[in-house]
Order: structure tokens, then C-alpha cells, then sequence
């Protein structure tokens, strides 16, 4: 089996940089026998999907370490180009196995910290990133639970 891990996403790159990410991840795929290259941050990840069995996608924006070199140089845009809005869906849709995982975006842009960069891959493959939020700075009585943020669309009820 075939893994290929996004280069641009936020953990990968701090994996790239310190070696201090990820390691369960992989050390389990390395015990598996399973490669796990890193695709060129310059090209669309859907121009090197052949061969891939699953595509893992983590959070899609610049992540940097201090006091370490950037994986990515600076002026690099997160967004994801027109070629993977539209191949990553296909090659998905043809049976790629794909996994994307989104996170907070940027800290420090709040109220607005969503995952910018990964709402438009989202929405090419039907979904929809309904942000969520700790509960609010003055009630700090349990900042692990997550809910929904006040902005997010009411959720379909299930069968």
C-alpha cells in the first residue's frame, strides 16, 4: 500500500522540521512496511497521485517552528490550486482512498479561526467544515469539550 502525506499540511511540515510530529503515525507505518512519501509542495498534490493507494491530507496551511528552517520558504500559498479541487475529488471518486483531516486554522486570527485553505477541498467533495469552538474564555470550566460554534448550520438530525 502506497500513503502519501500532504507536504503542505501544518503537522507534516513541523514534521519536516523538528521530527517531533506524527511520530505514532509514522512509526506504525514504518512497522507496516508501508511508504510514506511526501509529495512536492510545488506541484498539485492530484498530479502525484499515481500509484498512491491513500492520500492523507492534514490541515492546509503554513506551520513553522521557531528556531528551526521552514520545510515550506515563505510567500508559498496554502490555497489549494484549481487542478486539486477538481483531481483530488476524481481521483477519490475512482477509488483513491482519501483522508483529510482539518484543524484550527491560524491562532490568532480570532473570531475567525477556520481552515481556510481546506473549505474549498471540503466543498469540491460535498462537505462542509462546520467550525467549532472551546467553551468560551469565561467559562474555562472544561476547555477539551467542543461545540458547535454559534455561526454553524444547525446539524441534520441522523437515522
Amino acid at each position: 500500500m502506497n500513503i502519501l502525506l500532504d507536504s503542505m499540511g501544518a503537522r507534516v511540515q513541523v514534521r519536516n522540521e523538528t521530527s517531533n510530529r506524527l511520530n505514532t503515525l509514522y512509526v506504525a507505518l514504518g512497522a507496516a512496511g508501508y511508504p510514506y512519501p511526501s509529495p512536492s509542495y510545488t506541484q498539485p498534490v492530484s498530479s502525484q497521485l499515481d500509484g498512491v493507494d491513500v492520500c492523507v491530507i492534514l490541515t492546509h496551511q503554513r506551520a513553522n517552528t521557531p528556531g528551526y528552517p521552514p520545510a515550506i520558504p515563505s510567500g508559498t500559498s496554502f490555497r489549494f490550486p484549481s487542478a486539486d479541487l477538481q483531481g483530488i475529488p476524481e481521483w477519490a471518486s475512482g477509488g483513491g482512498g482519501l483522508l483529510p483531516i482539518s484543524n484550527h486554522g491560524l491562532l490568532g486570527h480570532m473570531p475567525d479561526c477556520r481552515p481556510l485553505n481546506d473549505i474549498p477541498l471540503a466543498a469540491a467533495m460535498g462537505s462542509t467544515i462546520v467550525a467549532a469552538s472551546c467553551s468560551d474564555s469565561n467559562e474555562l470550566q472544561n476547555p477539551l469539550v467542543m461545540t458547535p460554534a454559534s455561526t454553524a448550520p444547525p446539524q441534520s438530525p441522523t437515522a
